[in-house]
């Protein structure tokens, strides 16, 4: 019968003919396209399971894993976050009171961030995927507010946590739309199942110094507010909402009136997202992707007011054609084998294997260790097979390639370093179109130490594999020096008087330090320790604000 009347057919199981149209569409996007950096990073992730990591929990780890135990490639590396991708878009159907499938298709359709954003391997799909269970355990929290009900709403605000930080303002922004929850027993024993199930990963913080916390709270901050950061955010929020439609979808769900208490938490939600990052952009730039959780009320308030104004959302029918046609354009392009492009500022999924090829064979098969680069270190170990390093100095940022024991492999060794051509050091010329940052050097004895860390306890902490290290004289002495920038620009590396020869312990008293006689002003300060490369130190210290009366 559904041969004779598809139409029929279409109408009966047109759920399953959309979400299995788009599982299908991400798929075979995710096994056609090369990695994005950040995608290889989280895959390094995945090789070292860990409680936490430098920049984010390890629920993006724990799926990449899982997904790579199955296919080696791209594909395993996007598989589940693909799979979740797919189910937060139903589950955000599902929130909806009153439906109108039709719209929610045009809807999902006209915002090219959850066609685009729904393949790649990154921590914002796991969180929006726990945000969206969050809000619909939620609903059934407040329907019947009962024993197992809570213990599911614990542990989906645990998931959320591990899935990225940004979901503690999920639960802040729900609880100030109705504070009354704080009066209900339930309510505490939800968050204590949670605290009780996200505390491995504080201890893993605690353990390391709470290195995530001074990274997304103290070492993002630019050194003074600029406008255009203000205006990128506003133009981001527009784009993530819908290229063509997203000025309605904002709009309507904005002026809509919640219906009930779900809806109220979605509306805090959705507003509170848009304010809290707003007014982060004083202090620094902000991600549009940050805002994510924010399209869960997007979707489902706009949804409700569109549902009785067919004008209206005709609109949304007209503009989403136009969004589908650029989803199409730039998939087929990310999925073309092509070099990668000059004019594309930042053309991360193509030519990777060209490039990794060349360096290997350039470095005749030795380690190859990147300067200030956790990208290309993270893409040459994956498409090369090979374990690769990113030598962190003050110039960059400490990430987690500062925790992984990976650097002790390859003290004493012959490597190849890959680092800026602005370093004299590297002589060597990489054989490749459009490589005009880069040199190579080889080096015969390697060493770095950027396990170290000094942190703003005053305590200097120090792997065991590496105490026998600071005794041997082809490394010795190493000394602790301090890196003083003012706003970008390197002032100089000043001595702080501490050898680490003379270490016995794995954490040790830092005996403090005496700022050198600098013009007054604020500056800021990174501790480092030398290494093999010449001018080049590690970062073994957050950024900590120096004020020079």
């Amino acid at each position: 019968m559904s041969l004779h009347n598809p139409g029929s057919f279409i109408r009966k199981h047109h759920k399953l003919l959309f979400f299995g149209a788009w599982l299908l569409i991400n798929l075979v996007q995710a096994g056609g396209t090369e990695l994005f950096d950040d995608e290889a990073y989280y895959w390094v992730y995945s090789r070292f399971p860990a409680w936490g990591y430098f920049d984010h929990p390890p629920m993006i780890a724990i799926l990449i894993r899982a997904g790579y135990l199955l296919f080696h490639n791209e594909f395993g590396v996007r598989l589940l976050i693909v799979c979740a991708g797919t189910a937060t878009l139903y589950f955000i159907g599902e929130l909806t009171a009153r439906k109108d499938d039709r719209l929610f298709y045009a809807m999902a359709c006209a915002m090219a961030v959850l066609q685009i954003g729904g393949f790649m391997a990154v921590p914002d799909i796991p969180l929006l995927f726990f945000a969206t269970l969050f809000f619909w355990v939620y609903r059934l929290f407040l329907r019947q507010t009962n024993l197992r009900h809570a213990l599911l709403l614990g542990l989906v605000i645990a998931l959320m946590l591990y899935s990225k930080y940004h979901g503690l303002l999920v639960i802040v922004f729900t609880f100030l739309s109705f504070p009354r929850l704080l009066l209900k027993y339930a309510s505490w024993l939800a968050i204590g199942v949670a605290i009780l199930l996200y505390f491995p990963h504080i201890y893993w913080q605690y353990q390391h110094g709470f290195p995530s916390i001074q990274f997304h709270l103290l070492g993002r901050n630019a050194a003074h507010y600029q406008a255009s950061f203000t205006i990128e955010y506003i133009i981001g929020q527009l784009l993530m909402a819908g290229p063509f439609a997203g000025f309605i979808l904002i709009g309507a769900a904005l002026v809509y009136r919640p219906a009930d208490r779900l809806e109220k938490a979605l509306r805090y939600n959705l507003v509170g997202f848009y304010l809290f990052f707003l007014l982060s952009t004083l202090k620094g730039r902000v991600e549009a992707n940050w805002t994510l959780p924010s399209l869960i009320g997007l979707m489902v308030l706009s949804h409700q007011y569109l549902v009785d104004r067919e004008r209206l959302a005709r609109w949304i029918y007209r503009l989403a054609p136009l969004t589908l046609m650029g989803v199409m354009i730039g998939r087929t392009y990310m999925m073309m084998d092509l070099p990668r492009s000059r004019s594309i500022l930042k053309d991360e999924v193509h030519g990777n294997r060209q490039w990794v090829g060349v360096i290997r064979r350039q470095s005749g098969g030795l380690p190859v260790v990147f300067l200030d680069s956790y990208q290309l270190a993270s893409k040459y170990w994956f498409y090369s097979g090979l374990p690769s390093f990113s030598l962190n100095s003050p110039y960059g940022r400490r990430n987690n390639f500062n925790f992984w024991s990976l650097e002790d492999s390859l003290t004493g060794k012959r490597v190849y370093v890959v680092g800026p051509i602005r370093n004299p050091v590297f002589t060597e010329k990489i054989d490749l179109p459009g490589w005009t940052k880069n040199k190579g050097k080889r080096v015969d004895r390697y060493f770095s130490f950027s396990r170290v860390s000094v942190g703003a306890d005053g305590m200097v902490s120090v792997p065991a594999a590496c105490l026998p290290l600071f005794q041997q004289p082809e490394f010795a002495p190493i000394r602790i020096e301090a890196a003083i920038f003012k706003e970008d620009s390197l002032v100089g590396f000043f001595p702080t008087g501490m050898v680490l020869k003379d270490l016995r312990k794995t954490r040790t008293p830092f005996p403090g330090y005496t700022p050198p006689a600098l013009p007054a002003g604020a500056y800021q300060l990174r501790y480092s320790l030398s290494s093999c490369i010449t001018g080049t130190p590690t970062v073994n210290s957050a950024g900590f604000t120096l004020i020079i009366p």
